[in-house]
């Protein structure tokens, strides 16, 4: 290559080829020993009409007429959406963007080859004929507004050709295809001087092979371990993959190589994003800093946040104060949570109490402006300049340092919103929401991919590939499915049609397909073609083009394979993760019976519980959930007891005065609720849970009165400590009862069905009563569940002297002392087995798994035997 200068310009198929051939530029001169040097024109063909046009813009004045405006895709799409709504019954529509977006292509198709199907073209082809009544609208109101479309910028390029500065040479590489109008504009060139020269493939690879793995996900593994294998033995390689259909296993591909080059530090300082890349951007919206500008953007003054904004929003890194006031903020939504409130307000969370000072400030400067925005309708220009600001003032993104490619985010983020600046003409005034709505489309189209340092990984889609050289290429997936790749035929256009215009004619594919996969086996020294056997039940074989080359003789690779690493001096240390520290001789726990039933069925559980003080937030409801409607009762029947003290007074009320003490009862357990929760429930809602407890209520109490014995109502809630196995345990009976015979009764309200048979095992996971029989051994003679459900009341416990107690079995007295001698040996195991810190992930059984919410910090999920697997194996320490 030539230095700087018009005498010579290269263009390629792609941008990747034009970045190689720079690096390589630059490699040349740096190996010759320059310190500076000129930077040859090398572009992309899009990336060289781009400069064209813009030259030609210089130069508009002296065109007779003017230039016309060049759309951008998103103002061409959105032209296209209204010409087609405009054209078509809306019933008929499902998708009107994704439809105009196939419009755009149609019409590109038809401007690269310089043709149109004639009416008869069209009898039989329904979406043509409505395609072409689109076009003509389209092109129509181009021609009103001096507006182009990015397929006819090359037309207009070639009528102004004169005012171009054109170089003498022209040099292509990696094109395989051209259509008839590059054709007349290459002819038109040539006919001005310029000489055009085509690079022609490099020589086919001599190290051809095939390679055969059991199925997709196993030969991704290969690849994998096949490029790391190879920058383990010399990082300075450049490696190719090249995958039919990387836009589906992209995140498959992506997981396995994050996976594999999990030690990419090793690599000669290189992390995994220096070490491997993939070519196919993604949208706006996939990137985390983006998607929170237009969450940002989107947040009302007005409108309820539901649970997952707000904490999102409390969360989030990309506004000011972030870093500063993160467990503030942590701390903040954790009380909102506890507090029930299933949304909340910009403006009720500036003004709440607890709000740090950072954040309370930049909501009280967004809310005017965001208040004085949310009835009117703008020009997109306006709203562009008013999500700017707003966004300034949020302090997005954040205070954080931002790194490359989040710097190159923010600049392609503003120049997004710029964009929405450009759509007055087409849209007219809108809504805030009408805007929002406009770029969030917007973004969800645009593709960002970072500019970076060329990894030596790079992981490419067929047309990416085009032209560019490796030491080592892999095509991946080639199975006679993807390979040679599907004749595109274009639905809105008739097929016939486009196979006699050539477009979709077999032969021509046929041609291209067969250039295509020239250059893939000229792309490197070494050439590996695989593809997996096997795709769910279906068998899967390898493209017929690859046939002739011999299966790979070297070693096979597999997720299994182990590499060697660097030789660095790590000092290990071993120790046992399911052994915490023992609890020193005189400190004290303070816990409840949770304690001995979350040792009892898991000890990782109490101790997360119970020493590191894990608890998950409570996720706010609109209505109840069953934890809080098992308050809600609790709540009722105490308030009940409150009033009504002993059996005597409850056979002693009128019907009248039973319905008058437990609608009190209901009216005061639902208050406690609503203030408990800050729940407001709107009209009926209060009223209809009042009744509804007052109905659960009534039902109890007619199990009350089957009870033949007398009591006395001693104590609701009352607090107690018991000292077992060293651990100091704070109970709180529901209810205790004095009974006529001169013994207790303790009575415990339950929503769910509690199980008695682990009473008589030696890890009680129901531990409640056990332990409030051991609190009062000598008097006690009744410990009982009180269940309460709708249409199902009962009483579920033991005790000595029963007497006619419905669901409570009676024992004689010396089988009642060997339950409460077991219930505390027992007990007492477990609480030395919590004290010694066992704290072993070993689920007693599935259902210890399925109601727990602490699987992410055990990880019990991975190991492999399976997740809450009951395993009789298992033995606690």
């Amino acid at each position: 290559m030539k230095g700087r200068g018009e005498s010579e310009v290269v263009v390629t198929a792609t941008n990747r080829l034009a970045r190689q051939l720079l690096t390589q530029w630059d490699h040349q001169q740096a190996v010759a020993g320059r310190m500076v040097w000129s930077t040859p024109w090398i572009f992309s063909w899009q990336g060289w009409l781009d400069r064209l046009w813009q030259e030609l813009l210089d130069h508009g004045e002296a065109i007779p007429g003017g230039l016309p405006r060049l759309l951008t895709p998103y103002q061409e799409e959105w032209l296209w959406q209204q010409a087609i709504e405009e054209e078509t019954d809306p019933a008929t529509l499902l998708d009107v963007a994704a439809l105009a977006r196939q419009a755009m292509t149609a019409h590109a198709l038809l401007s690269d080859w310089q043709r149109v199907p004639s009416p008869d073209d069209l009898l039989d082809h329904e979406d043509g004929r409505a395609f072409m009544g689109w076009r003509r609208k389209v092109l129509q109101r181009c021609a009103d507004q001096r507006w182009l479309l990015a397929a006819d910028r090359l037309l207009l390029l070639m009528r102004g050709v004169d005012f171009l500065p054109l170089p003498q040479s022209l040099r292509l590489a990696g094109f395989d295809k051209w259509t008839p109008l590059q054709q007349n504009w290459l002819a038109l060139l040539q006919e001005r001087g310029v000489v055009i020269q085509e690079d022609p493939p490099h020589p086919v690879a001599n190290q051809c092979w095939r390679v055969e793995a059991a199925d997709g996900l196993s030969e991704i593994h290969m690849v994998a371990q096949w490029s790391r294998h190879h920058l383990l033995n010399n990082p300075e390689q450049h490696i190719g993959v090249v995958v039919p259909r990387l836009h589906e296993l992209k995140g498959e591909i992506e997981r396995i190589f994050l996976q594999t080059f999990a030690g990419g530090q090793l690599l000669q300082g290189k992390t995994n994003s220096e070490t491997f890349a993939l070519s196919l951007g993604e949208s706006f919206q996939g990137w985390p800093m983006s998607r929170e500008a237009l969450f940002l953007l989107s947040l009302h003054p007005e409108q309820p946040l539901t649970v997952g904004e707000y904490t999102s929003l409390l969360h989030s890194p990309f506004w000011r104060g972030s870093d500063e006031e993160f467990m503030a903020r942590s701390q903040l939504q954790a009380w909102l949570r506890k507090k029930n409130l299933p949304w909340i307000t910009l403006a009720q969370l500036a003004e709440m109490d607890g709000v740090p000072p950072q954040c309370r400030s930049t909501l009280q400067n967004l809310l005017p402006l965001l208040k004085e925005a949310a009835g009117q309708t703008l020009y997109p220009s306006v709203w562009a300049g008013r999500f700017h600001q707003w966004l300034k003032v949020w302090g997005w993104p954040g205070e954080q340092t931002l790194e490359s490619h989040e710097m190159q985010l923010q600049m392609a983020w503003w120049e997004l919103v710029g964009q929405l600046a450009t759509l007055d003409d087409l849209l007219g005034v809108l809504s805030w929401q009408e805007a929002h709505h406009h770029l969030s489309a917007m973004a969800a189209r645009k593709l960002f991919l970072p500019e970076s340092k060329e990894a030596p990984v790079q992981i490419m889609g067929i047309l990416e590939a085009a032209g560019v050289v490796m030491d080592h290429m892999w095509l991946l997936g080639f199975s006679d499915e993807n390979w040679p790749l599907p004749l595109n035929v274009h639905p809105l256009l008739p097929a016939g049609w486009q196979r006699t215009m050539g477009s979709a004619a077999p032969a021509r594919h046929q041609q291209v397909s067969q250039s295509q996969w020239q250059r893939l086996l000229s792309s490197a020294n070494q050439i590996i073609i695989s593809h997996g056997k096997r795709e769910g039940d279906r068998e899967i074989r390898l493209t017929p083009w690859a046939q002739e080359f011999h299966l790979y003789a070297g070693e096979t690779f597999s997720k299994t394979t182990a590499w060697p690493r660097q030789d660095i001096p790590v000092q290990l240390e071993s120790f046992l993760d399911w052994q915490a520290p023992a609890i020193p001789e005189g400190e004290q726990l303070s816990g409840g019976s949770g304690l001995f039933k979350s040792q009892a069925i898991c000890p990782f559980q109490a101790f997360a519980r119970y020493r590191l003080r894990v608890e998950s937030l409570p996720e706010p409801q609109p209505v109840a959930d069953l934890r809080q409607r098992g308050m809600l009762i609790h709540w009722v029947f105490e308030e009940f007891w409150q009033m009504v003290t002993s059996k005597e007074r409850l056979l002693a009320l009128t019907t009248d005065e039973i319905y008058h003490w437990t609608g009190r009862a209901a009216q005061a357990g639902v208050e406690r609720y609503c203030q408990k929760f800050s729940h407001e429930m709107a009209p009926p809602m209060p009223e209809m849970e009042i009744a509804r407890m007052q109905k659960m209520l009534l039902h109890w109490l007619e199990l009350e009165f089957k009870r033949e014995d007398d009591f006395q109502v001693m104590a609701r809630e009352h607090k107690e400590a018991l000292e077992i196995g060293g651990l100091t345990v704070d109970l709180r009976p529901d209810r205790l009862d004095q009974l006529a015979q001169g013994g207790l009764a303790v009575v415990d309200y339950k929503t769910s069905l509690p199980s008695r048979a682990s009473w008589r095992e030696e890890r009680l996971s129901e531990p409640q009563l056990p332990l409030y029989g051991l609190l009062r051994r000598e008097t006690v003679d009744v410990l009982a569940f009180a269940v309460a459900r709708p249409g199902e009341m009962e009483f579920r416990g033991v005790g000595r002297q029963a007497g006619e107690w419905p669901g409570v079995t009676r024992l004689e007295q010396q089988e009642w002392h060997n339950l409460l001698d077991h219930w505390h040996q027992a007990l007492t195991n477990i609480a030395e087995e919590f004290r010694q810190g066992v704290a072993l992930a070993a689920p007693l059984n599935a259902t210890a798994c399925q109601q727990c919410d602490l699987a992410r910090l055990c990880r019990i999920g991975s190991r492999n035997t399976g997740v809450g697997e009951e395993d009789e194996s298992i033995e606690h320490p």
